[in-house]
C-alpha cells in the first residue's frame, strides 16, 4: 500500500461532507492526531537518539518505539463502536505512563493539559471536568509515593509541597480553561447536530408522507378515472340494452299482428291443400305459399328470440337441411364478389331449432361477409363429423367426449390481431365503424353455442382471413316410427267445441279446420258473447279455444269465469304473442294446452285431441318437443 493509499484509508477527504454526527468527526481527528504523531514520533527519535544512548536512557527508547509500534497497530484497527473511549483509555495510560517514568522535569505538564482537552474534544464538558479531577488526585499521589522510590521524583519531593500544590491547582485551572470552550463548543454543535439529524428524520419523514400522499392521490385519480370509464362503458350498455329493449317492445308489438296475418295465409294454405277438388298445379303454387308462410313464421320467432321474447323449443334437427336453408335466406345479403362454397359431409342430428341454427348463421355470415365487403374474396361453410376423445374435449373444449358434429364458417378477409380475436365474444366489442356493429352477434352465437352443450372456437391472423369453428353434440333421434306416421293421419273427433276469436277470418279459418277433423265448431268473435253463450248452458261444449288477445275480456280472463262455471272444462289457448300470459301461467290458471300463432292443423288437431281426453299442459313434452332456455 502506498503512502497516498494509506493516507485515503485513515483520512477520509472528499468524504468530509459526509459526516453527520460529532461521532464521525472525533473518529476523523483521533485518525488525524495518529496519523500526526506516526509521522513526527520517528522523526523526533531519529534526533534524539544520540542523546538518548550517551545518557543511557535506553528504556526511553523502547518505550517510543512501542508507542510507535502501537500507533501504527491503532491505525489498522477497524472502527468499532468503543474505538473513542479505547483510544482516549490508551491514551491517557500513554500519559501516565510517561508522567511516571519521566517525572514532572522530563514529561512536562502539557500531557496533563492535553489530556483534559481530548477528554472535552472527544466526550464533553463533563468528561474534561472529571479527568482535571482525576489528574489532581493523581499529582497528589504520586507526590507523595513517586517521590519515596522514583529518582525522578526525588527533586520534587525536596521542594515544598505548598509549591507542589499551587503547580497542581495552576495545571489544572490551564486544563480547564482550555478544555472547557472545547467541550461547550462541541457540546452545542452536537445538540446542533442532533437537532439537525431529527430535522433531517423529520423531514425524510415528511418526505415519505407526501410520497404517500401523492401516491394515494395518483391511485384515487386512477381509480376515479377507471370509474369514469366504467361509468360512460355502462352508459354505452344501457343506452345499447335501451336500444335492445325497444326493438323486443316493437318486436312484441308487431308479432301478435304478423302471426294473425301469418295464420290466415298459413290456414286457408292448408285447407286449400286439403280441398280434394285442387289440381295440381294449384296444388304446387298454394304449398309455395304455404312455405313462405312457414317462412314468415319462423322470421318472427327470430326476431322475437333475438329481443329475449320468445322462448324456443328444440328438437332433433338435421344441421347440414337447417344451415342450407340459412343459407338460401342470406343469398341475397352477400355481395356478387364474395363466392360461397358449401361442404356438407354425412351430418347427423343435434338438439336446437332452425331458428338458433338460423341466428349463428346469420351472425357469423355477417361478419364474414363484412371482412370482404371492399375486396370481395371466398366464403367456405362446412360440415363434418368428429368424434372428441376425453384428453382433447376437456384440453381443447372444457366439453366432455363424445360425438359432435362441427360446422366451419371460413372467410379470406384481412382477418383479425391475437388482442382482438381474444375479446370478439365479448359484449359490446366491435372493431366496426359507427352504425354498422352493435357488438352483440358474437357474443349471442357464443350464448347460443353455450346453451347447446358445445364449443365454438376463433381461429384468424392478420392478412389469412378468419375461421370460426363451432361443436355441437350429436343426438340420436329418439322418436318412435310411429311418431312420425302419427303426423301423417291426424286425429279426429266428433265434439262440440267453442273457438272464439276477435278476427273473423281466423276463426272461419280454425272452424274449417275442426269441421274437416270431425267436430262440431261454434265460432264467437266477441269474448262477452261467447261467455254468455256458454254462461246459458255450460255442458253444451266439449271444449273451448279461446285467443288471447281481445278487447272486454282477455282468453285468461274468459278461461277463469268459465273454469268458475265448469271447473273440468278443456280449454285451449292461442296467441301471436303477449307478455301477459306464457305456459307456466297458463297451466296455473288450469288452462290445458297453450298454442302459439301461427299454428299448423296437425298441432291444432294433436292439441284438440290431447286436451278433450284429459291430458295435462304438461303433456306437450311428450311430442318429442323440448324447451330450452333463450340465451340468443
Amino acid at each position: 500500500m502506498t503512502l497516498k493509499q494509506l493516507f485515503e484509508r485513515i483520512l477520509p477527504g472528499k468524504e468530509l461532507k459526509e459526516f453527520q454526527d460529532l461521532e464521525g468527526w472525533r473518529v476523523y481527528y483521533i485518525r488525524f492526531m495518529l496519523f500526526f504523531a506516526l509521522v513526527i514520533l520517528p522523526v523526533g527519535l531519529i534526533f534524539s537518539l544520540p542523546t538518548y544512548i550517551k545518557q543511557g536512557k535506553y528504556d526511553l527508547i523502547i518505550l517510543e518505539l512501542f508507542i510507535i509500534a502501537f500507533i501504527t497497530a491503532l491505525l489498522w484497527i477497524r472502527y468499532t463502536p468503543h474505538f473513542i473511549k479505547i483510544f482516549f483509555i490508551l491514551l491517557y495510560g500513554l500519559m501516565l505512563t510517561f508522567i511516571i517514568t519521566l517525572g514532572p522535569l522530563y514529561a512536562r505538564p502539557g500531557w496533563l493539559v492535553m489530556s483534559v482537552v481530548s477528554a472535552a474534544f472527544l466526550f464533553g464538558v463533563r468528561a474534561a471536568i472529571v479527568t482535571t479531577v482525576i489528574n489532581l488526585i493523581l499529582l497528589m499521589v504520586l507526590y507523595w509515593q513517586a517521590g519515596l522510590y522514583l529518582s525522578s521524583w526525588a527533586a520534587i519531593y525536596t521542594e515544598p509541597f505548598s509549591l507542589w500544590v499551587m503547580f497542581i491547582v495552576s495545571i489544572s485551572l490551564v486544563s480547564l480553561f482550555a478544555g472547557l470552550p472545547v467541550g461547550l463548543l462541541l457540546d452545542r454543535m452536537s445538540e446542533l447536530l442532533l437537532h439537525e439529524h431529527n430535522l433531517r428524520i423529520q423531514l425524510e419523514q415528511e418526505r415519505e408522507a407526501l410520497q404517500a400522499i401523492n401516491e394515494a392521490l395518483r391511485t384515487e385519480i386512477s381509480e376515479r378515472r377507471k370509474i369514469e370509464e366504467e361509468k360512460d362503458r355502462l352508459q354505452g350498455e344501457l343506452d345499447q340494452a335501451q336500444k335492445m329493449e325497444a326493438i323486443g317492445t316493437m318486436a312484441g308489438g308487431i308479432a301478435h299482428d304478423f302471426n294473425n296475418i301469418l295464420s290466415a295465409i298459413i290456414g286457408y294454405s292448408e285447407l286449400a291443400l286439403s280441398d280434394p277438388g285442387a289440381d295440381d298445379k294449384s296444388r304446387r303454387k298454394v304449398a309455395e305459399i304455404l312455405k313462405a308462410g312457414e317462412r314468415g313464421k319462423a322470421l318472427v320467432n327470430q326476431i322475437l328470440t333475438f329481443s329475449r321474447k320468445s322462448e324456443i323449443s328444440v328438437a332433433p334437427l338435421k344441421l347440414s337441411e337447417s344451415v342450407s336453408e340459412a343459407l338460401k335466406m342470406m343469398r341475397s345479403l352477400i355481395p356478387a364478389n364474395i363466392k360461397v362454397e358449401e361442404y356438407y359431409a354425412d351430418s347427423g342430428l343435434i338438439l336446437s331449432s332452425s331458428t338458433y341454427i338460423h341466428q349463428i348463421i346469420m351472425n357469423l355470415l355477417n361478419n364474414a361477409v363484412h371482412a370482404m365487403d371492399k375486396d370481395g374474396g371466398v366464403l367456405e361453410v362446412r360440415l363434418t363429423r368428429e368424434y372428441m376423445d376425453e384428453q382433447r374435449a376437456a384440453r381443447e373444449l372444457q366439453l366432455p367426449s363424445g360425438p359432435y358434429l362441427k360446422m366451419t364458417i371460413c372467410d379470406s378477409g384481412h382477418g383479425m390481431t391475437p388482442e382482438v380475436s381474444a375479446r370478439v365474444f365479448e359484449p359490446y366489442f366491435t372493431t366496426k365503424e359507427a352504425g354498422r356493429g352493435t357488438g352483440l352477434g358474437l357474443s349471442v352465437v357464443h350464448g347460443i353455442v353455450k346453451s347447446h352443450g358445445g364449443a365454438i372456437v376463433c381461429r384468424s391472423a392478420q392478412g389469412t382471413g378468419t375461421s370460426f369453428d363451432v361443436y355441437f353434440p350429436e343426438v340420436e333421434d329418439r322418436r318412435k316410427p310411429e311418431d312420425a306416421r302419427e303426423e301423417d293421419v291426424m286425429p279426429t273427433g266428433t265434439e262440440t267445441i267453442l273457438y272464439v276469436d276477435d278476427e273473423q277470418a281466423l276463426g272461419e279459418i280454425a272452424g274449417e279446420m275442426l269441421e274437416s277433423l270431425g267436430y262440431q265448431v261454434i265460432v264467437k268473435t266477441s269474448s262477452m258473447e261467447a261467455y254468455h253463450f256458454f254462461a246459458a248452458a255450460p255442458e253444451r261444449v266439449d271444449a273451448v279455444i279461446t285467443d288471447m288477445s281481445m278487447p272486454q275480456l282477455t282468453g285468461d280472463k274468459l278461461a277463469h269465469k268459465m273454469l268458475e262455471l265448469r271447473p273440468d272444462l278443456p280449454i285451449i289457448i292461442c296467441t301471436g304473442y303477449s307478455e301477459h300470459i306464457s305456459r307456466a301461467e297458463a297451466a296455473r290458471l288450469g288452462i290445458r294446452e297453450f298454442l302459439m300463432k301461427p299454428f299448423e292443423m296437425v298441432q291444432l288437431a294433436y292439441a284438440v285431441r290431447r286436451t278433450i281426453d284429459g291430458k295435462c299442459l304438461a303433456a306437450i313434452q311428450d311430442s318429442g318437443q323440448y324447451p330450452v332456455p333463450n340465451d340468443g
